[in-house]
Parts: C-alpha cells; structure tokens; sequence
C-alpha cells in the first residue's frame, strides 16, 4: 500500500463491466476498524469492517439510469447557486482550481457550448480534458487547474483537478476523489493490481432533495 498498488487475488474479467462487487481489504499492521473510516461511505461503496479485513460493496449506477437537468445550470451565469447549500462547498473556488483565471472560464465555455443537459455537459467536459491534455505519468505532481491547462499535460490527478474546476465554471458542483483503480495483468489469466488513481463526482440535479 506505500507504494500506491495494491495485489489482487484473482484477475477480473472485463472490469469496465462490472456493475456491482464486493471487495475485501486487509492492511498488514492496521485492525480492520482501523482501516475503515479511510474509506469513504457513500450510496454506492458501502464500508463495513467484518474481523481482520474491510468488505466494500461498491455499485456502479448505468449513465442512463442517472437524472439529469437542462443545462446550463440555472443562475450559473449571474453567479446565483441554485444547489442546495450542502453542495455549494463544492462550487467554491481554490488556489488548487483558479475558477477566476479567464483563460480557464473560456475553456469550460466552449467545451459545453453544446450541452443541453447537465449529463452532457460533464460527458462534453470529460471529452475535451481527455483529448486536449497529453498523457504524461510523470507530471507536475499536483499542479493547479490553470497551470494543467497551460501546459497541456498531466496524469490522473491534473486530469480530475482540470475536470473538477471546469465542471465548477459552469455550475455544476464537483469534487476530485482518491481511491484505487484495478489495473489488468498483461496476462489475462493472472490477477490484476488495483493502483492508485484520481477521479470526478459530480452532483447532476437540482433542488432540496
């Protein structure tokens, strides 16, 4: 774990599939109530410590199964936050994101100038990171949002800082997460490593509820 992979003990088959599962974790030295509160609790990875390992129920929600709402956001371009205040944390501004760099607004304007809803906002988001930064597993390090943008490259962490600001420029309340992602062997038959990786939530619809 202090190198950042972590051993499977069997390979998953198509893990790009795999909507639902439940893995187990064990840390040599650390008690299993110990491990758990590291794991975050959310509607889709439930935690539960169960003797020496931790068991993650994770779920994966289909696209198309997720409610959406029109884009863009509205009051997001008077600078109104039609979220719930428990969200609007995540719509604030940060020396990591630089919100107020113009060059940064610009971006997150002509990559969802034809989004009509937030779904396709995020996906048009996600799209234009993906294609306009060069994939480099040897960045900055954790650079700021405007930073990635001038210098047009970066790993998993400056692709979700850049994604998680643009997503924020546009209204759309976001966060960068930490976790670990399974990475398959080159042999199939053999069990893969889950490494670490940085990703996006984002909160799609509107309202108290």
């Amino acid at each position: 774990a202090r190198t950042g992979v972590v051993p499977a003990d069997r390979a998953i088959g198509l893990p790009q599939q795999v909507r639902s599962g439940v893995y187990r974790v064990r840390m040599r030295g650390m008690a299993a109530d110990k491990l758990a509160p590291h794991f975050a609790q959310t509607p889709w990875q439930r935690v539960r410590a169960d003797g020496d390992a931790v068991d993650l129920a994770v779920q994966a929600f289909p696209a198309d199964r997720i409610p959406t709402e029109p884009f863009p956001v509205r009051g997001a371009r008077n600078g109104e936050l039609p979220h719930p205040a428990a969200l609007r944390r995540y719509l604030q501004d940060s020396p990591t994101l630089g919100l107020g760099d113009p060059a940064l607004r610009d971006a997150a304007k002509r990559a969802t100038r034809d989004a009509t809803t937030a779904m396709g906002a995020v996906r048009a988001i996600h799209g234009w990171v993906y294609r306009e930064l060069d994939k480099d597993a040897q960045a900055m390090g954790f650079a700021s949002a405007p930073d990635t943008l001038a210098q047009g490259h970066g790993d998993c962490t400056e692709h979700a800082v850049l994604a998680a600001a643009l997503l924020r420029a546009v209204g759309l309340p976001s966060r960068a997460v930490v976790g670990l992602a399974y990475q398959p062997s080159p042999n199939a038959a053999l069990p893969g490593t889950f490494v670490f990786h940085m990703w996006n939530e984002v909160y799609l619809r509107q309202g108290e509820d």
